[in-house]
């Protein structure tokens, strides 16, 4: 009886996460997949090793699977996303098994064992369908992201096998499972640089199921590793003294500080580690919002700056401490909504916190930190089930249902560039990116007015997007618009940087006329 039940709620998790994904099977590439793969010289000339390189830097492992891909089919998407797929199942599997060990482990019991299927299959079936998790599967090149967090929930998963195992007194078995845990850590770091939270993870995972006994033998044993996870930080400096040698003269110092924070340096003239940490105070009640109301769902979101401890910042940080201060206390009374609650905290802690990124909010940085509400919603689904069966398994149906509705309708706006960014400039509308997107997908389909509209609003938002001017330039040449419009414009004289003194040329500002309405 218990196996039949384990088979059917495998194969029906498996059924729903492949019907909610069905769409993403006709992709095609998208945003940084084009540039990242569709636009990378060596995979077309069969240079793999350096293919990969240019694919993934640090993230061996992921970029690897892509060139497989493109040496697969070459630019026809599917098979790309049957890797997607597949890996998603994966993740969900190790999800399911991280829940069915949590249920297992000593201070779980003593809280109240609850049903480790029941456990299991609500947390694998929340986290394989929240439409959050859409952009980390369907984008082609978030892969790194899924395939991290496989090996990450890998990692902690079996070490909380190899210490059940110790508890039993199978020392041989408690060894494998470590060394499986081991090799988990290394492959998550070789997918994505967040995986260096895996010992912070861990710290938890023993405090949660164990108790804080053995903490202090467990940090003594990471202290080790410490090297090891200071791989891909190594290897992001190389990368970025490779890149701006110009930045020798400040001294190692200097180097070490540019690349970790490499967006908030003055070379890079964007956000500094205080202010990119200000806006997650907006950003991270953002994504709570979409976990319990998943709509809104957005490629691309404009989010503002906190340059201070506005009323927002002030807010966001409130909520985010009573959260924290409820995921420390629930770790006692309630270990599995306790480690759930602070394993996202741990998830989020690389880039969402001091370490500044060009895109202050994107929403497959969720996928680590998905594992977290997953538990939440399990541990309150087995609450239920001790109390009325049919009530929790009536909520698991119900809410699987409306998550993996709203996932499928969301692969169907990736179905096109044009469907994409029309939604995304929809929902950002004060963002210039998007609208230059969008009107790159309408220039690609000869819609050359809605084009212009689009590039003339990117320029209206910022007008030193120059794409946007000379592609209003290309979409007047086509429409054979182009000579009418620079005969009603005076051309400015501008000086050529770098060419010999005196050298001039001719600029016209075509947005001026385009762009506005005409006065004739």
């Amino acid at each position: 009886m218990a196996a039949s039940r384990f088979l059917v709620a495998a194969l029906a998790i498996v059924a729903i996460t492949v019907i909610a994904y069905w769409p993403s099977l006709s992709v095609p590439f998208q945003f940084d997949d084009w540039a990242r793969i569709s636009g990378n010289r060596h995979l077309h000339r069969g240079e793999w090793l350096a293919a990969t390189g240019q694919l993934g830097g640090a993230r061996v492992l992921p970029a690897a699977t892509l060139v497989f891909n493109f040496w697969l089919s070459g630019e026809e998407t599917q098979s790309y996303h049957i890797v997607n797929l597949a890996l998603h199942l994966a993740a969900t599997a190790a999800v399911f098994w991280l829940s069915w060990l949590l249920a297992a482990t000593p201070r779980v019991v003593a809280a109240g064992a609850p049903d480790r299927l029941t456990l299991a299959a609500a947390a694998a079936v929340f986290f394989a369908c929240h439409p959050l998790q859409t952009q980390a599967v369907t984008y082609i090149i978030q892969r790194s992201t899924v395939m991290a967090t496989v090996f990450y929930i890998g990692c902690v998963s079996a070490y909380l096998a190899g210490r059940l195992a110790q508890r039993g007194g199978l020392a041989p078995a408690a060894r494998r499972w470590f060394a499986a845990a081991l090799v988990s850590a290394a492959a998550a770091l070789l997918s994505k640089e967040n995986a260096v939270t895996l010992p912070l993870a861990l710290v938890l995972a023993e405090i949660a199921c164990f108790g804080r006994k053995q903490v202090g033998r467990l940090i003594k044993v990471e202290l080790l590793a410490v090297p090891f996870l200071a791989l891909p930080v190594a290897w992001k400096i190389v990368d970025w003294r490779a890149r701006h040698p110009e930045t020798a003269s400040g001294g190692l110092l200097r180097q070490v500080f540019d690349a970790v924070f490499a967006q908030g340096s003055e070379l890079s003239g964007a956000l500094s580690p205080l202010q990119y940490l200000l806006t997650q105070m907006l950003v991270l009640p953002r994504y709570l919002r979409l976990l319990i109301l998943p709509v809104g769902l957005n490629v691309d979101h404009d989010v503002r700056v906190a340059t201070g401890l506005d009323a927002g910042v002030v807010a966001g940080a409130l909520l985010l401490s009573s959260l924290l201060a409820l995921g420390v206390w629930a770790l006692r009374r309630a270990p599995v909504a306790g480690f759930g609650i602070l394993w996202s905290f741990v998830a989020l802690s690389v880039e969402s916190s001091v370490i500044p990124i060009h895109d202050v909010m994107m929403e497959h940085r969720m996928y680590l930190a998905m594992p977290g509400p997953a538990l939440l919603f399990a541990a309150g689904v087995t609450y239920l089930h001790q109390r009325s069966r049919r009530t929790a398994i009536a909520l698991v149906v119900g809410a699987t249902a409306l998550l993996a509705v709203i996932t499928f309708e969301r692969n169907r706006v990736w179905q096109s560039a044009l469907s994409l960014w029309s939604d995304a400039a929809a929902k950002s509308p004060n963002k210039a990116r998007v609208h230059v997107n969008a009107g790159v997908a309408h220039h690609g389909l000869d819609e050359l007015d809605e084009a212009i509209r689009h590039y003339c609003r990117a320029l209206e938002i910022d007008p030193k997007i120059a794409l946007a001017a000379d592609n209003i330039e290309i979409a007047l040449e086509q429409q054979g618009r182009l000579d009418d419009v620079l005969s009603r414009l005076r051309p400015r004289r501008v000086e050529v940087p770098g060419a010999p003194e005196g050298t001039i040329t001719l600029e016209y500002d075509l947005p001026s006329v385009v762009c506005q309405p005409s006065s004739d």
